[in-house]
C-alpha cells in the first residue's frame, strides 16, 4: 500500500487538449444551473474540480487524464 501511494503521489496527470474543451463545458453547464447547486462555482471550486480529475487518473497510476475522469468527478459534483 505504501509503495502504491507513493508512486501515486509522484504522478502529474496531463490533461488532452480535447478534453480541455469537454471540462470547460462542463464547468460552463455547472455555473449555469449554480442556483440550484448547494455551492457557488468560483475560482476555488473550479481549482478543486480540476484536482479531483487528477485524483480520479493517480487512483489508475495513469499520467494521463481520460474521459472517465471527467464522467467520474461530474457525476459525484451532480449527486443531489
Amino acid at each position: 500500500l505504501a509503495n502504491y501511494l507513493k508512486k501515486g503521489l509522484e504522478i502529474e496527470p496531463i490533461m488532452p487538449p480535447n478534453l480541455t474543451e469537454k471540462t470547460k463545458e462542463l464547468i460552463l453547464s455547472l455555473k449555469s444551473k449554480e442556483k440550484s447547486l448547494k455551492y457557488n462555482v468560483t475560482e476555488r471550486t473550479i481549482a478543486a474540480i480540476m484536482n479531483m480529475i487528477k485524483a480520479s487518473a493517480r487512483l489508475e497510476l495513469r499520467a494521463e487524464i481520460r474521459a472517465k475522469d471527467l464522467e467520474r468527478v461530474f457525476s459525484i459534483l451532480n449527486e443531489k
